[in-house]
Formats: structure tokens, sequence, C-alpha cells
């Protein structure tokens, strides 16, 4: 099992047993893991060597300010309800997209397309909906609830989830197995089979931080390339301990989004410069 696969793997499987056998220490686990790896792997997203550059950092700022300006003009009215469940759903998304899109990178398959991307999609938003269905949970502070008009029940959960990935796996070669397995289990475990919702949120969340940063480590030039995602992390935490950041931090993990969701666009072993042509020429 590759790398990008069992060391987040572990992590995950080790911070729910932890979170769910010890329900006393789940504000430390999560705190390391919002501060520890979430933050850490946001900024290493734009800071990797292929695309620290003066005009991906002005792409960046761009759609950042793209994000925040409008939150900010409509900060007085808006209900922030509804903007924890935008923000839920779009992780979500996000999180599939970076299963897929390592799926793709790993096994080299170019053929990979929109049924493929739509199977990951489709597995993590079954799983999230049968979360909700039990719900309404806690989401840093605030309050989600189902938003379709009907319930998933846990076994109704466990066979599409299944259905699905037994329909990539018909579709692709063996070499795809271990990334869908994953990804399948992950979210059964997380959210599907498990009635702890935040515990199981953080267990995704976590794996899919480590993810990239293991990512990170083994494509971008060592344990070092993580060195400058640490220090900035490390202001944001200080800022964020004397001012109301709420609207900053969310428009920053928005145009995280965003931004991956163009570096995932790639074909499948693209060499990082021409990763970060894409990026960064997708507005012209």
């Amino acid at each position: 099992m590759s790398m990008l696969l069992w060391i987040p793997l572990l992590g995950s499987t080790v911070v729910l047993a932890a979170g769910l056998a010890l329900p006393a220490i789940f504000p430390f686990l999560f705190f390391a893991g919002i501060w520890g790896t979430s933050f850490p792997h946001t900024f290493a997203g734009f800071t990797r060597n292929d695309l620290r550059t003066a005009r991906g950092t002005a792409k960046a700022l761009l759609i950042y300010g793209g994000v925040l300006i409008p939150l900010l003009l409509l900060r007085t009215g808006y209900d922030l309800r509804s903007l924890f469940t935008l923000y839920f759903f779009w992780q979500q998304l996000h999180y599939a997209r970076q299963a897929y899109g390592i799926c793709k990178r790993e096994t080299g398959l170019a053929q990979m397309g929109a049924l493929d991307s739509g199977i990951f999609v489709a597995i993590q938003l079954t799983g999230a909906l049968t979360a909700l269905s039990r719900g309404p949970h806690a989401f840093f502070g605030y309050a989600l609830s189902n938003p379709v008009p009907f319930s998933l029940s846990p076994l109704a959960g466990t066979f599409l989830i299944a259905a699905l990935a037994a329909l990539q796996l018909s579709l692709r070669p063996a070499k795809t197995r271990a990334h869908l397995l994953t990804h399948s289990v992950l979210v059964l475990s997380a959210f599907v089979w498990n009635s702890r919702f935040i515990e199981g949120w953080l267990a995704l969340n976590l794996f899919h931080n480590v993810q990239y940063l293991v990512l990170m480590i083994r494509d971008h030039g060592g344990p070092k390339t993580l060195t400058l995602p640490a220090l900035l992390t490390l202001v944001l935490y200080q800022l964020n301990q004397r001012f109301p950041l709420t609207l900053f931090l969310i428009s920053l993990n928005f145009t995280h989004y965003i931004w991956d969701g163009l570096i995932w666009r790639n074909k499948p072993r693209d060499h990082p410069p021409r990763a970060a042509s894409f990026a960064l020429n997708f507005f012209k």
C-alpha cells in the first residue's frame, strides 16, 4: 500500500479510536488536528515550490479577496449556520476530489474521468447525508441538519456506498482498488457506522490533511517544505487568539478548495511545473 494511503489511514484510525474510547481527550485531539495538520496542509497548497511565485501569489490573493470581500460585506445580516453548511459540503467535495486526484495520479490512469470522479464524490456525499440524517450535529458550534427531503439509514448508506464502489471496481483495473476501498471504508467508518459525528469528521479531516502533507514531503522537497506552512500556521494561531477571524479563516479554506481544485484537474503524473502552469493560467 502506498505511503499516501497507509500513513494517513493509520493516523485517522488512531484518532477515531481514541476519540471514541476516551471522550475526555477529544478537545486535545481536535485542537491538534486543526492546528497541527489542517492549517499547515492548507498553507502547503499555496507554498509548494512549483506555485510559490509572484504571479501565483497574486492569483491566490485574487481568489481570496473574491471570497472574503462579499462575506465581510454581508457579515451583519448573514446567517452563519448557512455559511457553515456550505463550508461542510464544499469540504466534503474537496475531500473526494483529492481522493480521486491521488488515485488518478498514483495509478497513472489518464482515462479516469467524470464517472470515476462522480463515484468518489457520491460515496463522500452519501456518507455525509447518512450522518446528517441522525442530526442535527454541531459543526464548529453551528448546527448542521440534513438539507435534503429524505433520510438515509446506516443500512441504506452502506448499501449505496458498496454499490458505488462495486460499480467503479468493475470499470477499472485492480491497481485502483486500494484507493477506492480506503476511501469507501473511511467514509463508512466515520459517517455511516459511527454515531459520533464530530469524531468521525475529525478522522476524515485528519486523513485528508496528512495525505497532502505526506505528498508534499515526498514530492516537493522533503520535510523542509513544511517549514513555511508551519510558521504561517503559528502566526495565524497567534492572530486568532487576539482577533475574531472566523470569516477570514473560512475564506482561507474556501480559497484553498478552489486552488486545489485547479491543481487536481491535471493529468496523472504531470511534472510539478506543468501543474503550476495549469493552475496559474486557468484565469487567462
